[in-house]
């Protein structure tokens, strides 16, 4: 998203749909609705803006809720995440109440658990909406009061679920399901509408509870081209899988591919045949031929031999192909942290997933975090890079693998002190009626302290005993602290003096 486009979008005093926060300067994040790990796409049409914190929450809720290889054996799981992202951006926070499994964990990693006070109020539901969703503030419920963003053109499409390019890598069927299911919701006044009809010799229904829908790896329909021609949306999921893992615009050997694949954890080692084969191909298929089909006139095989290609896509991420950042310093690492980080403890894990973000809307070649540290010559290590280079800065709480890092917090000019601070320097001067220099009162005070049995010390660092910061001078500590018990006055830049007030 480009950074127009967030600030027109910042123009209308939107908030984050979760907590209710005024969403501005640099609190906020951008968002993928469903995760590009489950097959989102990284456009506008997957993408809304959200305060840091909830950003964060939702970043980590994915793998707390199906770790980082989710299966089919957690359908369920799967199913209701994904139903809880998508309603509560286009109905609003207090819609996730009827997903409770997931909702509930959502306000342990955003809030502690507790329900927040007060949610969003208006925001734009997607990124690519050119309308604000508003609600009552109070119960969530979104009202029908659309607010037309000025210069822009109504949106084609207002239903949830109609973004036709969500697609779950692993759960095709899933995202089948939410979109008959909102079809049948919409549709349900026509008694007589029939059901969609499925693609000849398809097993696939709507999964149940007990029965999670097969994922058929084996499928070799006689006529391959009918068969993907029934079903538009298999080889573009076979081609959202290459394209996060193939490089663009060099040259790549076809014997790579496979271990490039290797690196998508939700593949579960699934290599290229298998996935073709999936996708409709017969198992005879070459893999020539098979990425000739999925890209088109977009790969080139430069040599005879069909063993080296070159992939020329136009990505979604912008107008234009991606492009290799520019080398930084260590120093500018700390200040993007530092712009990121809040006093609000946030997950590493989401930590990360902004990183990666910031990355996908520069257009870098590649978007990890060791590529994002390399950047500024810091080795891998997301923990370790900000432990070196923030140490006295931030405070990391947690154990492995749960992280949590904040920004300290600055401690208080004037901290709220135990009330024997004043009596025993109150005591210390009640035998002096007269004006005295303010550099006397630490003798003075460190004499009584003898005679009390305490050890001696002078007026500042006795104050630092109860908590007051040595930074304070003594003239603000007479001033806070003994407001109405002591007055002074100055003679010239460097002398004051006191006197108790009867």
């Amino acid at each position: 998203m480009t950074k127009e486009k967030r600030n027109k979008m910042l123009e209308y005093k939107i908030d984050c749909v979760h907590c209710g926060t005024l969403l501005s300067g640099n609190n906020y994040n951008t968002e993928h609705i469903l995760d590009l790990s489950l097959g989102g796409q990284n456009s506008v049409d997957n993408k809304m803006l959200m305060c840091k914190i909830c950003n964060s929450a939702r970043a980590e809720l994915k793998t707390s809720l199906l770790g980082n290889q989710p299966t089919v054996a957690k359908w369920d799981l799967v199913e209701a995440y994904v139903l809880w992202s998508f309603i509560t951006v286009d109905h609003g926070h207090a819609a996730g109440v009827n997903i409770p499994s997931v909702h509930q964990e959502f306000l342990r990693l955003a809030s502690g658990g507790r329900e927040r006070e007060r949610n969003g109020t208006r925001w734009f539901a997607r990124a690519s909406n050119t309308s604000l969703t508003v609600s009552s503030g109070a119960n969530g419920a979104v009202l029908p009061r659309p607010t037309q963003a000025a210069g822009l053109h109504p949106s084609l499409s207002k239903a949830p679920f109609s973004n036709r390019g969500l697609r779950l890598i692993r759960f095709p069927e899933l995202m089948r399901w939410i979109k008959g299911s909102h079809h049948d919701h919409q549709n349900r006044p026509k008694a007589q509408a029939k059901p969609p009809q499925t693609a000849k010799g398809s097993a696939t229904e709507r999964p149940t509870s007990t029965q999670p829908a097969p994922i058929n790896q084996n499928q070799t329909p006689s006529n391959t081209n009918s068969s993907r021609e029934e079903s538009n949306n298999e080889t573009p999921e076979l081609r959202s899988i290459l394209l996060q893992v193939l490089p663009l615009n060099t040259e790549v050997q076809t014997t790579r591919v496979n271990g490039l694949l290797g690196k998508l954890p939700e593949l579960n080692g699934m290599e290229f045949r298998a996935l073709a084969t999936k996708q409709g191909y017969p198992k005879s298929s070459a893999m020539h031929k098979v990425l000739k089909d999925v890209f088109g006139t977009e790969i080139l095989f430069p040599y005879n031999n069909n063993r080296t290609f070159v992939l020329s896509v136009q990505t979604e991420q912008n107008d234009d192909n991606a492009v290799g950042l520019s080398t930084r310093t260590p120093e500018e690492f700390v200040q993007f942290m530092t712009n990121i980080l809040t006093y609000v403890p946030q997950s590493l894990v989401g930590i990360g997933v902004q990183i990666e973000q910031y990355l996908v809307e520069q257009n870098s070649t590649q978007t990890s975090t060791s590529h994002f540290l390399s950047l500024h010559g810091i080795p891998k290590g997301l923990k370790k890079a900000i432990e070196t280079h923030l140490g006295d800065e931030i405070e990391i709480t947690g154990e492995a693998p749960r992280y949590y890092v904040s920004l300290k917090r600055e401690p208080p000019k004037f901290p709220d002190v135990d009330p024997e601070f004043q009596r025993h320097v109150l005591k210390a001067l009640e035998n002096n009626d007269s004006e005295l220099l303010l550099s006397a009162v630490s003798p003075i005070l460190s004499t009584y302290l003898g005679s009390i049995g305490q050890e001696k010390k002078s007026f500042k660092q006795f104050a630092k005993g109860y908590g007051i910061p040595l930074a304070r001078t003594s003239v603000e500590i007479i001033h806070h602290y003994f407001r109405g018990s002591i007055a002074y006055r100055r003679e010239g830049k460097t002398v004051v003096y006191i006197w108790l007030v009867k």
